[in-house]
C-alpha cells in the first residue's frame, strides 16, 4: 500500500501477543506518517503484530520529547468495539519537549501522526464485510 519504499519501518520488538489482549484479531497493520508542525512529513512507519512496540504505544522520534504518545492498542480496541475493519485518523503526539536531561520543560511536542489501520479478523468474529 505504498510503504514498500518507506523511510522507516518500526524497530523490531518482542512479538506482540494478539491472543493475550485482542483474541478476535488474526493480524493488524498500522501505516503511520509522522509530521512536524502538521505539514512536514518526517518518517513513515509500518507496524504489525510482529514489530508492535511492547507497551502498545507509539512515541514520536523527537529526541527531546518525553511523556505520552499514541496508544495503538486502544485504537484497535475502539475499532473492535465499533465493528470497523479499516480506519484513518490523525493523532497528536501529546508529549512534552524538555531539555536533554529532562529537567526543564519547553512546551508541548509539535509532532503528529496520520494513521491508517487495517484489522484482519478471525472467521469467528461477528463483523460485517
Amino acid at each position: 500500500m505504498g510503504l514498500e519504499g518507506s523511510d522507516f519501518v518500526a524497530p523490531l520488538a518482542p512479538s506482540y501477543s494478539i491472543e493475550k489482549g485482542l483474541p478476535a484479531l488474526r493480524s493488524f497493520r498500522f501505516e503511520i506518517d509522522e509530521y512536524e508542525d502538521g505539514y512536514s512529513k518526517l518518517h513513515s512507519f509500518l507496524i504489525t503484530e510482529s514489530n508492535m512496540p511492547e507497551a502498545g504505544m507509539l512515541v514520536c522520534q523527537h529526541a527531546l520529547c518525553h511523556g505520552d504518545g499514541v496508544s495503538l492498542e486502544s485504537i484497535v480496541t475502539d475499532m473492535l468495539k465499533d465493528k470497523v475493519r479499516n480506519r484513518a485518523l490523525s493523532k497528536k503526539c501529546g508529549g512534552k519537549l524538555t531539555s536533554p536531561k529532562g529537567r526543564r520543560a519547553h512546551g508541548l511536542c509539535n509532532r503528529s501522526f496520520e494513521i491508517k489501520v487495517h484489522l484482519d479478523l478471525k472467521p469467528t468474529s461477528n463483523f460485517p464485510g
